[in-house]
């Protein structure tokens, strides 16, 4: 079984609503092709093959996913230490800057939208520390300092 948010389980069905319907367009693609006949060097027979192939795989891998996911408990956690779901506010102590991050499974990890994996080197960093603790994380630049400012679990509900 894999943990994930609601919206992480909401997001890989809407991925597979969305290969669905590539595929109708791959099928579709392959019907097209197979008019020209000619099969033994039909190239846009093999694409659209190729296309419908992949689509496939895809879908079974999301479905794969689905079926395994189970759903994060909130209610579980110990909502004052960070874990998966937390929303976590830290502070550079090199720098001062303030980052926020969402601690989420890989399949919703997004560094632009500060959603950054439970097995990433932040978040193994971050894991059972409460708001003031300070902890080291190693990035390719080096080492950080972060201390916790604020831990949230809210944005689950």
């Amino acid at each position: 079984m894999a943990i994930i948010t609601k919206d992480g389980l909401l997001m890989l069905k809407d991925e597979l609503v969305n290969l669905f319907n590539e595929e109708k367009n791959a099928v579709d693609a392959v019907v097209v092709a197979r008019s020209f006949g000619d099969f033994s060097e039909n190239a846009e027979l093999e694409a659209a093959n190729a296309w419908l192939e992949r689509t496939r795989k895809k879908m079974t891998e999301i479905d794969k996913r689905i079926a395994e996911a189970e759903i994060f408990d909130v209610s579980v956690v110990d909502k004052t230490r960070v874990n998966f779901g937390a929303y976590v506010e830290v502070e550079d102590m090199d720098t001062e800057k303030i980052t926020n991050y969402k601690i989420v499974s890989d399949v919703e990890s997004n560094i632009e939208e500060g959603k950054i994996s439970f097995q990433s080197p932040i978040a193994r960093a971050l894991r059972g520390k409460v708001v003031g603790d300070e902890c080291i994380v190693i990035v390719p630049a080096g080492e950080k300092i972060l201390c916790i400012k604020k831990i949230d679990y809210s944005w689950l509900s």
